[in-house]
């Protein structure tokens, strides 16, 4: 969104909200060149959020939770790493830094074929 768009991280953050949690005829506007670059993508929020718009949101909520709570904390626990969970993150010991990071990027892999830039704080 930030190259498509040409706008910085946070703005990018709040045009995603927009784009993914409101209803769909609002802020049309906002996602227009979205829905003409990303017609497919655009066809499948859309079409998530025909009776509930809530509903999208809620389906990610669960993929983040499978992803991050079943996938990699379990993984991580079975290295006796123990994480703490903040959202979208895991706290770990930096000692389990690099064994944490190569588990990350394997569930990601696995479940999206992609993996995300991962912050480290």
């Amino acid at each position: 969104l930030q190259e498509l768009y040409g706008i910085a991280r946070k703005e990018s953050k709040d045009l995603w909200m927009k784009i993914a949690y409101s209803k769909n005829k609002s802020y049309k506007e906002d996602k227009k060149t979205f829905k003409e670059v990303y017609p497919n993508i655009y066809k499948i929020i859309s079409s998530q959020k025909t009776k509930n718009h809530a509903e999208f949101a809620i389906k990610l909520q669960q993929i983040e939770s499978d992803i991050f709570i079943d996938k990699i904390c379990r993984k991580l626990v079975e290295k006796e790493i123990i994480p703490f969970t903040i959202h979208d993150a895991v706290i770990v010991n930096k000692r389990d830094k690099e064994t944490t990071l190569k588990i990350m990027e394997s569930v990601f892999q696995d479940a999206l074929s992609e993996t995300p830039c991962i912050k480290e704080e």
